[in-house]
């Protein structure tokens, strides 16, 4: 049987993710995992827009079931054959105000409909490492489990005879690269039940880890950008660093009037030095817009300041010569 046809795919809600002092309650995310691959030798984290939610709820909706194509299961089942050979983690907003705009407050302070407020000393970095390491094991305790899965490495890897998976390889790898840049002491999150160490995951950290924003998801990336001085000081959160080796900013945007894309030299110096390609999708729903100006003009002065401080940056703009459309905008999904 096809890879394709016969995915892994899991959907694990509420996952904890860094807790935060001060808090009572530790900031959750929805995680959906997906899979085509039996050897995944990277992850991609996913940040979807706004109007994107689960196909049921957009099918509901009485304007978004125009766009279910485009819904968290579509786009992650999109992604995987994007990224064949990567395990990939959707990671929703999480909260949609209106049922409409995707608000990412666990990764960045945000007002009502989701416009960002970045800040250099944020918990955006904390905050995807928590969710890895407990998305990790809780799929691991799935995935050791499941008859099925052992099914589906079977049909596409020809068995194991050895009785440890491709996956435990690979976490294995990953962990003694880590190791390397961090002493296993310090890489613990606390959660909701206690503490996840990374020796307990499955998957825990990459080797390469692809980073990918669409429209509203784009801010977390921005969010990352600003916390990279900060994050290189911590050593677990600088061994996840180390991993990304690409950044897709995919037609960002946000209802804010300024700051839908990293303008200030110093953050984008950074970006330029952590060795990562940057990859810059647009189309003039976006960029071109006249009652939104400042995001071309933003846009254009990111990608012209990463050239500038030595950035590995690549750019193309979609549908060019086509009318705008918001259609247009969710094809880049399927384009990028």
């Amino acid at each position: 049987m096809n890879a394709a046809r016969r995915p892994l795919s899991l959907l694990m809600p509420a996952v904890p993710g860094h807790a935060r002092s001060g808090c009572q309650s530790v900031p959750a995310n929805d995680l959906l995992l997906v899979s085509c691959s039996a050897v995944p030798t990277s992850h991609v984290l996913f940040f979807p827009g706004d109007v994107q939610n689960y196909r049921a709820k957009m099918a509901a909706h009485r304007d978004n079931f125009h766009w279910q194509r485009w819904s968290l299961e579509d786009t992650t089942e999109l992604l995987s054959r994007r990224f064949p050979d990567s395990f990939v983690w959707l990671i929703p907003a999480s909260r949609m105000h209106l049922q409409k705009f995707s608000c990412y407050d666990n990764f960045v302070t945000s007002n009502l409909f989701g416009a960002p407020k970045h800040s250099s000393n944020g918990h955006a970095f904390e905050h995807l490492l928590a969710l890895l390491l407990h998305g990790g094991r809780q799929a691991s305790r799935i995935i050791k489990g499941s008859a099925e899965f052992s099914d589906f490495v079977q049909e596409h890897n020809g068995g194991f005879s050895t009785g440890k998976s491709a996956c435990d390889a690979a976490a294995t790898k990953a962990n003694d690269n880590l190791r390397e840049s961090a002493s296993p002491e310090k890489l613990q999150t606390d959660g909701a039940k206690g503490s996840c160490r990374i020796q307990d995951c499955l998957f825990q950290l990459p080797t390469q880890l692809t980073l990918v924003g669409f429209s509203k998801g784009c801010v977390v990336l921005n969010q990352l950008v600003y916390e990279l001085s900060t994050a290189q000081q911590q050593p677990e959160l600088a061994a996840l660093m180390h991993c990304i080796t690409d950044f897709f900013w995919l037609d960002g945007g946000h209802p804010g009037g300024s700051d839908t894309w990293v303008t200030a030299e110093e953050p984008l110096r950074e970006l330029g030095a952590c060795g990562a390609t940057v990859h810059v999708h647009v189309s003039p729903y976006q960029v071109q817009d006249p009652h939104r100006a400042w995001i071309g003009r933003e846009q254009r002065r990111f990608v012209r300041t990463l050239h500038l401080v030595g950035g590995l940056v690549q750019e193309k703009v979609h549908f060019e010569d086509e009318e705008p459309s918001l259609e247009k905008h969710f094809r880049i999904l399927e384009e990028f």
